[in-house]
């Protein structure tokens, strides 16, 4: 939800805006397989992509994008695989989950890798949680998922 009331709803291929009044406008159509998405207070979108498709006019898809009604461009990741750093020198495999904080971070549940990732404000890219799949409780590296979907992100952060 932005700031205004509106909804936003990652719809398979579409972002679409659900206003105030309930009347729905489709963003963009063009991102294959959209399963996450979050809006920050001035209105930009994040959402990750993962799908690699001949017709997919952003080519690989394993990263974390922003949109603000021009065209999307990428925060964060390159290709399939894992890796932390900054910008294109960050990979992801599967990125399904985003959520925002109130500085503007990105966390992002990284289904392929079984982890769950933090984009900072700079486009790095750092591992919160998770390594091998699995069920464990644990801090950092320690605790592990099974293919996370989904990551909320409380007002205290």
């Amino acid at each position: 939800m932005d700031a205004s009331g509106n909804v936003y709803v990652a719809a398979d291929k579409t972002i679409r805006k659900v206003d105030t009044y309930g009347e729905v406008t489709s963003l963009t159509s063009i991102y294959p397989s959209i399963y996450g998405v979050a809006v920050n207070a001035s209105g930009t979108i994040f959402f990750p992509g993962f799908y690699n498709t001949s017709s997919n006019p952003l080519g690989n898809q394993n990263r974390v994008y922003q949109f603000d009604g021009g065209d999307a461009t990428t925060l964060a990741g390159s290709s399939q695989g894992y890796a932390d750093g900054t910008g294109s020198s960050a990979q992801f495999y599967y990125p399904r989950g985003v959520a925002l904080d109130a500085e503007g971070n990105v966390y992002v549940a990284d289904a392929g890798n079984n982890r769950i990732r933090k984009v900072d404000t700079n486009g790095e890219v750092t591992t919160l949680a998770g390594s091998d799949a699995g069920y464990a409780d644990g801090t950092g590296t320690s605790a592990k998922f099974n293919a996370p979907n989904g990551v909320a992100v409380d007002g205290s952060g």
